[in-house]
């Protein structure tokens, strides 16, 4: 309470784990579970996502196959110490496999519907979801990318939107001590890419996603 706002309320965008802490304690406080045991049960399994575990401490386990943490440090690319802490669970603590990725991002592009035909959540949701809220500044893009520019950018409710070559994209990044990563879709084309790493670099992730997605978008090749 005592910092100063940087900017007046909902005047301009700016990213916040905390609130996904305090959306973690309102679950607990209603569902009477945890947050791990409350999203395991509701979602990863009835999404059949059976390879992800909910909790931070899991990366450094040392159990099952589990990708080691990398990061550039002075110069050279090493292994590090992976981010442990499960105070901050609701903001990142979901560790995910490529397959159960495709599970999930396949009921996002189906808008909740789960493979038994339930839903996991509602049409209405998920258009409420994926509308942008905050609007975000465009800036000025390389000018090799000039063309492909997008024309709006902004926030909905845990998703970045913004348009790639005519189409609506829905995208958000994932990011830990060693681990980036990546998911976009295109929810016209039914097109999800999801990308892992286990080292800190965004441009990787970025050059595999936009050429995943120019492949399948029929668009000029671009040596990302």
């Amino acid at each position: 309470r005592y910092l100063r706002p940087a900017t007046s309320f909902r005047s301009a965008y700016a990213y916040d784990n905390v609130l996904y802490l305090v959306a973690g304690e309102v679950i607990e406080h209603l569902s009477g579970q945890s947050w791990e045991d409350f999203v395991g049960s509701r979602i990863l399994a009835r999404v059949g996502m059976n390879d992800s575990t909910l909790k931070h401490s899991d990366a450094g386990s040392g159990q099952g196959n589990i990708a080691a943490t990398h990061a550039r440090v002075e110069g050279v690319v090493r292994p590090i110490r992976p981010f442990l802490s499960d105070n901050t669970n609701p903001a990142g603590g979901i560790n995910s496999s490529a397959e159960d990725m495709a599970k999930w991002v396949r009921v996002l592009l189906a808008e909740g519907v789960l493979p038994d035909g339930g839903r996991l959540f509602s049409a209405a949701t998920w258009r409420q979801v994926t509308t942008l809220v905050t609007p975000i500044p465009i800036g000025t893009p390389a000018p090799e990318l000039a063309s492909i520019a997008p024309s709006f950018n902004g926030y909905a409710l845990g998703l970045n939107v913004r348009d790639y070559r005519g189409e609506k994209m829905l995208t958000h990044t994932g990011g830990l001590p060693g681990y980036v990563s990546r998911v976009a879709m295109i929810p016209a084309k039914r097109l999800g890419v999801v990308v892992l790493t286990n080292q800190e670099s965004g441009e990787t992730f970025d050059s595999l996603v936009h050429h995943v997605l120019d492949f399948y978008l029929g668009a000029p090749a671009i040596d990302w």
